[in-house]
């Protein structure tokens, strides 16, 4: 018998018993933190925005051009391209699991930039976003607040301000999504029946607030060559529009007699959201979700733990109340 002959020998036995301990001991620090391999392949998303254009718009003018250029990067095995009709893009591109997440996004970028040119002016100014995607979900928050005067607008903004640089600062946390368009924008209501009063186009109308809505350089005044000139200025010009009465007042069209139409003649201005696509409610409440994603390897946890006590932290600065899905 086995169990005999260990019972005969006790010092062998705490020997063994001894080894067995301190070679648990070191494995334990050792040991992987998930249960299984890494099964899910990386993955790395390109995110486009073309304001205004429907699905079949922004899938030939945009995704196509991005996804011949992508195709055939280092290591990918296939892509997957959603397009939908408020105008955004979502390319994923899948890995195989040998590929550094960190490389495959610096190849990706570099495929993207090589034809940014190709794409719309307008998504060229919105940019096109590349970064690591982790199929891991941490969790998902609800903030909502019990003060009336606090819209989803306000809370969404602040989220931006307050939230999300602090979550993504955790270590372990590959991403943090804010699931609203909830963000600060000049929205213009155009006016149909007074653009053809004016024999006008929304385009024109768009043309005029680029050109009025502009940050210029002008330069600097008495520098070289001019003699004898003490000092050197710098010039200064009004920049970025940023409140509704500036806006309102963008000159559309200079007549011959001298009169000006200004943009509050044919459109209603407003500092309102950026879209109103989504609405999300908490126990009947108007709230805004964020998202958090783990990054591969780490301890979700541990994370967790971090995250819950971070966004308790902030949030009771604006008495906030969050909940966690």
């Amino acid at each position: 018998m086995i169990s005999k002959f260990f019972i005969n020998r006790p010092a062998f036995s705490g020997v063994i018993s001894i080894v067995i301990v301190i070679a648990g001991l070191l494995c334990m620090f050792n040991l992987p933190i998930e249960q299984y391999p890494k099964l899910v392949p990386t993955q790395v998303v390109v995110r486009a925005d073309y304001p205004g254009a429907n699905a079949q718009t922004i899938s030939t003018s945009v995704a196509s051009i991005l996804e011949n250029s992508i195709n055939g990067v280092e290591g990918m095995l296939y892509i997957q391209t959603a397009t939908t009709s408020s105008g955004t893009m979502m390319l994923n591109v899948f890995f195989d699991n040998e590929t550094d997440p960190d490389m495959a996004v610096v190849n990706v970028n570099n495929r993207v930039q090589a034809v940014l040119n190709q794409l719309p002016s307008e998504v060229q100014r919105l940019g096109v976003t590349v970064r690591k995607n982790s199929t891991a979900v941490l969790g998902l928050y609800q903030f909502y607040s019990d003060n009336p005067a606090h819209t989803q607008l306000y809370i969404a903004n602040y989220i931006v301000l307050n939230i999300i640089d602090e979550v993504k600062r955790i270590k372990g946390v590959g991403d943090v999504e804010l699931w609203s368009l909830m963000n600060y924008a000049m929205r213009l209501w155009l006016k149909p029946d007074m653009l053809a009063a004016h024999n006008l186009t929304p385009l024109e109308v768009i043309e005029r607030v680029q050109e009025q809505n502009s940050q210029f350089a002008p330069g600097r005044l008495g520098q070289e060559p001019i003699d004898g000139s003490q000092f050197a200025y710098t010039l200064t010009t009004k920049g970025l529009l940023s409140s509704k009465e500036e806006f309102e007042n963008i000159i559309i069209r200079a007549n011959s007699d001298g009169s000006t139409l200004r943009l509050r003649d044919i459109a209603s201005v407003e500092l309102g959201a950026q879209d109103y696509l989504e609405r999300s409610t908490y126990n009947g409440v108007r709230s805004v979700p964020i998202r958090v994603t783990l990054l591969p390897g780490a301890n979700m946890v541990e994370v967790a733990d971090k995250v819950n006590a971070t966004i308790a932290r902030l949030s009771q600065e604006k008495s906030f109340v969050h909940v966690t899905v």
